[in-house]
């Protein structure tokens, strides 16, 4: 039976191909797959690679493609029918995505790369090898950007994910997408890690090391920040991973905070 994610997942992707030039929102998403939106955002970043709405983004710009080449409507035409309000946020889009400015592809009928729909195939996504999911969330940050102000607020998002990989290497760990510049974001201040070939006291270990690392003063001020981590056995992936990752994160912050539970 093919697993609840991945159905679910596929549910979303299959609704937006068929929305691709539609005007729709991601709670029309989520409603269509049967999951909230909360949990459908975190585990489509997790599972596709990239956030609903650069997939979107990615899709939308691919098939304007088609329309430039084998189409008569002008390039606001093609903007608007790819739910882009003016010319120059489209043409800002596409040159971003691209390279090249839309009126340029067009006349020169440039060949551009361009971004396929996914479709997930098979059942359950099974691990061969014990891996473990570690859920680090930023502890009080909503009280950290109104005691400090959103730059350090920024400056803490954007340099944590740099002081995980930094122990992740250190330590000579393998986990999922090593190669990426960035450690993934779930959106807001939490960050998510899949230790590869690990088991649980090397979760443990590394936890730890990333706790430590996490604390360490900020030049801006000196200031110092915590975090929490929930771990969880990352064998099969289900509907129940990153709720259990998430209840082992609250325990953690239950307990005092800049610590790590294990479920």
């Amino acid at each position: 039976m093919e697993n609840y994610i991945l159905k679910s997942i596929n549910s979303a992707l299959k609704f937006i191909e068929e929305n691709i030039s539609n005007d729709f929102s991601l709670e029309d998403i989520a409603e269509y797959s049967n999951f909230s939106l909360s949990y459908l955002y975190k585990l489509f970043n997790l599972i596709v690679g990239m956030s609903i709405k650069e997939y979107i983004r990615k899709r939308r710009l691919s098939k304007s493609v088609y329309d430039l080449f084998n189409s008569n409507m002008n390039i606001l035409e093609i903007a608007i029918k790819y739910q882009y309000n003016t010319y120059e946020s489209y043409s800002r889009a596409f040159k971003k995505e691209f390279g090249l400015c839309p009126s340029e592809v067009r006349k020169k009928k440039i060949n551009v790369p361009l971004f396929k729909p996914i479709t997930l195939n098979g059942g359950d996504i099974i691990m061969e090898n014990r891996n473990y999911l570690l859920l680090i969330d930023i502890d009080k940050f909503a009280d950290i950007n109104k005691t400090y102000g959103r730059k350090f607020g920024d400056l803490v998002l954007s340099q944590i994910p740099e002081r995980i990989k930094e122990v992740l290497n250190k330590e000579n760990f393998d986990y999922e997408n090593k190669k990426a510049e960035n450690i993934e974001r779930l959106g807001g201040d939490e960050f998510v890690i899949v230790l590869k070939n690990a088991d649980e006291k090397n979760a443990k270990y590394i936890s730890k090391k990333i706790l430590e690392n996490i604390k360490k003063p900020f030049a801006y001020e000196n200031i110092q920040v915590t975090a929490s981590i929930g771990i969880t056995e990352y064998v099969l992936l289900n509907k129940d991973t990153y709720d259990d990752a998430y209840k082992a994160m609250i325990n953690a912050k239950k307990e005092g905070r800049n610590t790590f539970k294990l479920i």
